[in-house]
């Protein structure tokens, strides 16, 4: 049973060594006001929206003409304090993270164009949503009226969950699709999607979870 939970926590250590930042970029120098974008990034890893690519590696921002990240990029320091570059400002914000997602940051999302979700090969790079933004994040219900139908959007425990019912107000017959957070999905837009959401009350239900199987392997 000992060598059960070693392997737990093994497995707890390998999901845990992603370690990603959150970047607020600025038009304008000194990182002051609204940010023109927020966007999260896996460090070492190469992004490439087919208009060369990126990397955060080592406080270092680094573009690269090749879409691979090969030969020598354009770099830029970027740290906890803003830094100044020849487009404007950048700062991190967040940082060790193993998700992209905490609560000052609790929606990223980025899209692909096939189910593979190849970071080499997508339509928008990690976005994020601030905690102040949240509100302009499509949740509740909708009516199209042109179509009299309705549509409910919900952030659940496992993911982004679509509900489209065939009257207005969210009534009558319905059907659902759930984008799963962490997996290469097919979103409502017919794209494909890796989302992460972040809210207390699911890394709390986590967290217990996870104590509670660790309890059960030690007892047993």
């Amino acid at each position: 049973m000992k060598t059960s939970v070693i392997a737990l926590f093994a497995l707890l250590a390998l999901q845990a060594s992603a370690s990603w930042v959150i970047i607020e970029g600025y038009d304008d120098a000194g990182c002051s006001g609204t940010p023109d974008s927020i966007h999260a990034y896996e460090e070492g890893e190469c992004y490439s929206d087919g208009d060369g690519a990126i990397k955060y590696e080592d406080g270092t921002y680094k573009s690269f003409s090749a879409n691979n990240c090969d030969g020598t990029p354009d770099e830029t320091d970027v740290g906890d304090s803003c830094e100044d570059t020849d487009n404007g400002s950048g700062i991190v914000v967040a940082s060790g993270l193993s998700t992209p997602v905490n609560a000052d940051y609790p929606l990223t999302r980025a899209s692909f164009p096939d189910d593979d979700c190849d970071h080499l090969d997508m339509i928008t790079y990690y976005t994020t949503t601030s905690a102040d933004d949240m509100d302009d994040v499509d949740t509740g219900c909708e009516d199209i009226d042109v179509l009299g139908i309705s549509v409910k959007t919900e952030f659940t425990s496992t993911g982004y969950k679509s509900t489209t019912y065939t009257e207005t107000g969210c009534t009558g017959t319905s059907s659902s699709t759930e984008v799963t957070y962490g997996e290469c999905e097919e979103d409502y837009l017919s794209d494909y999607t890796i989302m992460y959401y972040n809210s207390g009350s699911i890394v709390i239900a986590s967290i217990s979870g996870l104590f509670a199987i660790i309890g059960f392997a030690l007892m047993g």
